[in-house]
């Protein structure tokens, strides 16, 4: 999640074993942008982080991670054998809580202040999107997507909040819950731009 920074880091990888630094990649706005890069002192801890934690999802966040070597010295993750995770305790959490060796967000939509929304009553104009969402975070505006033929809601809308940590709580928040009355989970997520 966009919320870390390099003591949480440390905090969590330095349990898999010597950690030589971190740093978590910032934007020129100095925002997190979801990477990280963790340097250990031996390579087999970064070959068992690597086989432990690559395409699992971090707590917090809703895309797994993509772990990487970035050292060229390593070997190439095709080469890797698959073994049992080393470290079990990790293994087995339904998440883990900080990203990883050169952790970065799957392919998708890159993290943004925009927020697409499906799963909305058919009734809400942004009048009613706006009331929901504030409940969560500052609303800066919202967009109710409408059919092109007969002009009513499709239930989604695209709602823009103040900054990116807001957006991923409430995607942390939302994404998966329920409307009463609406039939369809709440699928909340990054725009794309």
């Amino acid at each position: 999640p966009l919320m870390w920074n390099e003591t949480a880091l440390n905090t969590f990888f330095g349990t898999f074993g010597t950690m030589i630094s971190s740093i978590v990649i910032r934007d020129v706005m100095h925002q997190s942008t979801g990477t990280a890069i963790v340097r250990y002192q031996d390579q087999n801890t970064a070959i068992a982080v690597y086989q432990t934690l690559n395409g699992q999802t971090a707590q917090g966040s809703h895309v797994p991670l993509e772990i990487r070597f970035s050292d060229h010295s390593l070997p190439q993750e095709p080469y890797l054998q698959p073994v049992q995770p080393i470290f079990p305790q990790h293994a087995a959490a339904p998440g883990y809580p900080y990203g990883g060796v050169a952790a970065a967000p799957a392919p998708g939509p890159k993290p943004t202040n925009n927020v697409f929304c499906r799963g909305l009553p058919m009734s809400w104009t942004e009048t009613e999107v706006e009331a929901f969402f504030s409940q969560y975070g500052q609303v800066m505006s919202n967009v109710v997507l409408k059919d092109k033929v007969s002009g009513k809601s499709r239930g989604i809308a695209m709602i823009r909040f103040p900054s990116i940590d807001v957006a991923q709580s409430i995607i942390n928040q939302l994404n998966g819950q329920q409307i009463e009355g609406v039939p369809r989970l709440l699928e909340v997520k990054f725009a794309d731009k």
